[in-house]
């Protein structure tokens, strides 16, 4: 568990300080936690401990901290939101300084995707890569394979064909790096085969639980997820009737993608397309790897990927959606981040039955692993067209979230504007002040995310001043 500190105020301050609480307890309704007091300045060689050039920093962080308090009383405690299940939470520097029902469980929807991205990262590594490979039962015989190809998932959530990306127009996503399909059907040109016995897709490192039993079944219907499998490619959809749609076989899907590359390359694929296991023993021919686990996590948060992130899980958990919460349980409480409350049916927050209260929201981002990874107000990702040409613009880096009737921002601010980055951001540093917010019962998505913005807007503002 997070131990929590608050701020110490030079002895000569304190009169002040407990006074100026006690004037905001008397007013101020909701159930926050008194401001925690400013830490005293650094003293220099000969300054003494109660000088008066430390008092006005201490006394305008006293006042920051009690202008946030206040600020987020207002915005949580008035029309929409004060008919809504809210829970809220600021730190600073990892030193709650406004909770708002911070241990109350609610429906995350997205946001529970910063559980699942914390857990991956710490238990595999940002490092880490998933590799999908070309398989066959034997090895060439003057550049013809007796029998097929098996094209081998290794669960990466990035593979795509070169046209994929450019086509979506979701949010930045077209902008987000992917795995080069293309690049493994190079290796089996490179390699000299000349003619294939068709094409197999393995997808047989997960298993075949294809969604979770309790997602509503508009979320398939509307491509809010596709099947979720090993082996995916272009996001585990295809194009049917002019628009993109899950793919009802993602490995057979990605099997015809891979043919017909080998096909643009002179390859004779003389069997069909199938879906089936690659039989012990094979051969390999190629390989390629994912971006490092970081760029993979990156491309999940800022686009909030609802495959990626069950890809992710299932890989935490070498298949399965069981394995892989329960790692990431096991994960966060190796960390020290409070579990109490929280209750995790799938890794993307799409299920209704997710439960997280701000409380580990907040701990998870005190690690501060997943900045560089979240979506930029007014800049990048799902938060490109929020908060523009309002104080969180650009200082604001967060994780969205939104299902029917619920919408959650939690994240972090910045002092001052981050410095211009690409999209996707080439990693903006950590920043002391983050900040956690769910909210249930929401009347309209556009409506939740208006308070969240002006939540934002206020941390940011905080961020600036404290």
């Amino acid at each position: 568990m997070r131990r929590r500190r608050r701020r110490s105020l030079p002895q000569v301050l304190l009169p002040v300080g407990l006074a100026a609480a006690a004037t905001i307890c008397a007013v101020v309704g909701l159930d926050r936690p008194a401001p925690p007091a400013p830490a005293p300045a650094a003293v220099t060689a000969g300054q003494p401990v109660l000088s008066a050039s430390r008092l006005p920093d201490a006394g305008a962080r006293l006042a920051a901290d009690e202008q946030v308090g206040l600020s987020l009383d207002g915005v949580l405690g008035a029309p929409p939101a004060a008919g809504w299940q809210v829970c809220a939470e600021v730190d600073d520097g990892g030193i709650p300084v406004y909770v708002h029902n911070g241990t109350v469980p609610l429906v995350p929807a997205s946001n529970l995707k910063l559980l699942s991205a914390d857990a991956a990262l710490a238990r595999l590594g940002p490092a880490a890569t998933f590799t999908t490979t070309v398989v066959a039962a034997a090895t060439p015989a003057k550049g013809v394979v007796d029998g097929p190809l098996y094209l081998v998932g290794g669960g990466d959530p990035l593979l795509a064909t070169d046209g994929y990306r450019p086509s979506e127009r979701a949010w930045t996503e077209s902008a987000e790096p992917f795995t080069r399909l293309a690049a493994l059907a190079d290796a089996v040109k490179a390699a000299g085969v000349s003619r294939v016995g068709g094409v197999v897709g393995d997808d047989s490192r997960f298993d075949g639980e294809r969604t979770v039993p309790s997602w509503q079944a508009s979320y398939l219907a509307d491509g809010e997820v596709a099947r979720v499998g090993a082996l995916e490619v272009d996001g585990g959809t295809v194009v049917a009737g002019g628009r993109r749609t899950p793919a009802a076989d993602p490995a057979l899907s990605a099997a015809g993608a891979f043919a017909a590359l080998l096909r643009q390359r002179g390859i004779a694929v003389a069997g069909p397309v199938a879906h089936a296991t690659a039989p012990r023993g094979a051969v390999t021919l190629a390989a390629v790897h994912s971006p490092a686990l970081t760029t993979v996590i990156g491309e999940m948060l800022r686009e909030s990927d609802n495959l990626a992130a069950e890809m992710v899980v299932k890989a935490l958990g070498g298949g399965t959606w069981p394995a892989g919460i329960a790692a990431v349980h096991a994960t966060l409480v190796s960390e020290g981040i409070p579990v109490a409350g929280v209750v995790q049916v799938d890794g993307s927050g799409l299920d209704r039955a997710d439960r997280v209260p701000c409380a580990t929201v907040a701990a998870v981002l005190a690690t501060g692993r997943l900045e560089p990874e979240l979506p930029v107000a007014a800049r990048c990702g799902t938060l490109v067209g929020r908060m523009v040409g309002q104080p969180g613009a650009q200082r604001v880096i967060a994780k969205t979230g939104s299902l029917t009737g619920v919408v959650a921002l939690s994240g972090a601010a910045s002092a001052t504007p981050l410095p211009p980055q690409p999209c996707p951001p080439a990693g903006a540093s950590a920043q002391p002040v983050t900040f956690a917010l769910l909210m249930n019962g929401t009347l309209t998505t556009s409506a939740g995310e208006g308070v969240a913005d002006r939540v934002a807007d206020v941390v940011a503002t905080y961020a600036g001043a404290a």
